[in-house]
């Protein structure tokens, strides 16, 4: 019964939200969503002392029913998903201009990605990303009509990659007929490779993918998450939250086809590239939130490659890194928000001392900027050291080292920022004691996931495998190079970066019709990589 008061109780403190006036509704929005994260923290515990927990609703069969199971991946993603919207609403208690409305769509978007995280059917993880593409779609024009554009080319793309989704879902059915994850997973094994699983594949890859933000489908990203007016905490939610149910559907979509097809290789490549242009990309970036975005993209990529590199140590690296990278992004996505109300403009050229007016907020910018460019005693240097430990030996080992040499490189923009003169506010809002509040619960956990990495990884992933003192001293000698070469970059050429001479036009930002072509090109080409690594 608790799997489904984690997906009813949210939505009920949105209604609560929306029949009370502005200040208690958020009021008793925290409350109830304090006792979520209680709900969601009982859950893991239960998970974790007695495996995994399956609910079917109505009278029906566990595989003709709608069936919510609650395993270990799935409980601790439903724990912090729940405590980083706690958090976002705690920020969020000082903002006028977010209304009761706003608070019950985004506990709807909890509710929805908890149903996802949950729910063991194809058809039922349609219909749930359906929905949230609409609300989100909502969210992020909200009282904005400067983002209006950049709304309807996020509903539209998602919806043509869905359709992809939708029809893999329909051939699937009609070759193995069932949706239930783990029918499809035990008749995978059985089934015989054809043409119609080929094209099932790559049509659920294609939207999957698309949700993932990899190559070449990633322009929406950063269009929608740093569109001109979106409230922060849903920037901080899309970035750090929503596109990991992406990879979460991935990863359980490649364990069902894995027995009967592997494209493992080809898609290794392809998360590569798309890290390496994500990195790219964000060093042309001048506007704060642009950055992030295009950093979302980057570190998403290396999530995915660490997941396809195929070793227990480079996965395990993988998943606790995206936990990791739910952290340290909220932090510095809402550290972003509060810097934009202070300095009146989101152009990081022009923002210095930050640390001298903001103490707080930028000693827990600071803290999630060491966790990910991979600092030693950060959370993500941990997780780092463990995807390219199990990429070590091949070329995509000094691939990842690239990747991290660019995400120190734009990231030491922010660590510039925070020295200099001190200027004072253009906002009384930036200051409000509940912002800094929760972004140092945050960036406090940024830290607290480097130090204590190797046990959190043991209680939730079971994964005991030692750190080399050497590598890691290496990894550390590396990482320290860097950063000297890049003060000593700054200090001879100034900001300069933005303006380097790169390939890349500084917004890589396609139409409609482009993003709907680059989503067709993406599905021939794995179909083809199908056929031919298979020899179907």
């Amino acid at each position: 019964m608790r799997l489904l008061i984690l997906i009813i109780l949210p939505i009920l403190g949105g209604l609560i939200a929306y029949l009370l006036p502005n200040i208690r509704g958020k009021a008793s929005t925290i409350a109830i969503q304090s006792v979520s994260v209680g709900i969601a923290l009982y859950n893991f515990m239960e998970v974790l002392g007695g495996g995994s927990y399956s609910l079917v609703l109505g009278n029906y069969s566990e595989v003709a029913g709608i069936t919510l199971t609650a395993d270990l991946l799935s409980s601790v993603m439903i724990l912090i998903t729940t405590f980083i919207f706690l958090l976002c609403i705690f920020y969020s208690m000082g903002n006028r201009k977010l209304e009761s409305h706003f608070f019950f769509l985004y506990l709807v978007l909890q509710s929805c990605m908890t149903a996802l995280f949950l729910t063991r059917d194809l058809f039922n993880i349609f219909v749930i990303v359906e929905v949230c593409t609409i609300i989100i779609a909502i969210l992020i024009m909200y009282k904005n009509e400067r983002s209006l554009y950049d709304s309807l080319i996020y509903l539209m793309n998602n919806t043509v990659a869905m359709i992809f989704f939708v029809f893999g879902i329909a051939v699937l059915y009609k070759n193995l007929h069932t949706l239930n994850l783990y029918q499809l997973a035990v008749r995978m094994t059985e089934a015989q490779l054809s043409g119609s699983y080929v094209a099932a594949y790559a049509l659920l890859l294609t939207g999957i993918c698309f949700k993932c933000a990899l190559m070449p489908m990633f322009s929406w990203l950063p269009r929608a998450h740093a569109a001109s007016g979106v409230p922060t905490v849903v920037s901080a939610i899309l970035s750090s939250l929503y596109i990991k149910t992406g990879i979460f559907v991935f990863i359980r979509l490649r364990s069902i086809f894995l027995p009967l097809i592997d494209i493992d290789g080809y898609l290794l490549w392809i998360t590569l590239a798309t890290s390496l242009l994500g990195v790219i990309l964000a060093v042309k970036q001048n506007n704060i939130k642009l950055i992030l975005a295009y950093s979302t993209i980057s570190q998403i990529g290396l999530i995915m490659s660490g997941i396809l590199l195929g070793g227990y140590v480079s996965e395990a690296g993988a998943l606790y890194h995206l936990i990791n990278h739910i952290i340290f992004k909220s932090t510095l996505f809402l550290c972003a928000g509060i810097y934009i109300k202070h300095y009146g403009h989101k152009d990081i050229r022009r923002m210095s001392g930050a640390f001298r007016s903001l103490p707080l907020v930028s000693t827990a910018c600071i803290f999630a900027l060491l966790g990910v460019t991979g600092a030693p005693f950060f959370n993500g240097s941990v997780s780092k050291y463990f995807i390219q430990y199990g990429a070590k030996g091949t070329v995509a080992e000094y691939i990842i080292l690239l990747i991290n040499t660019g995400t120190i490189v734009y990231f030491f923009r922010f660590f510039r920022m925070m020295w200099g003169k001190r200027e004072e506010s253009k906002s009384v809002e930036a200051g409000c004691p509940f912002k800094g509040g929760a972004v140092a619960i945050l960036g406090t956990l940024s830290l607290v996931g480097g130090i204590f990495a190797q046990r959190i990884m043991v209680v939730v992933f079971g994964f005991d495998h030692p750190i080399d003192p050497g590598l890691y001293i290496q990894k550390a000698l590396i990482y320290f190079a860097t950063l000297l070469l890049c003060w000593i970059y700054f200090r001879w050429r100034g900001d300069s970066v933005g303006r380097s001479s790169i390939i890349f036009s500084r917004r890589y930002s396609p139409s409609f019709n482009g993003i709907s072509m680059m989503t067709c090109m993406f599905f021939m080409v794995t179909s083809v990589a199908i056929l031919l690594v298979n020899r179907v």
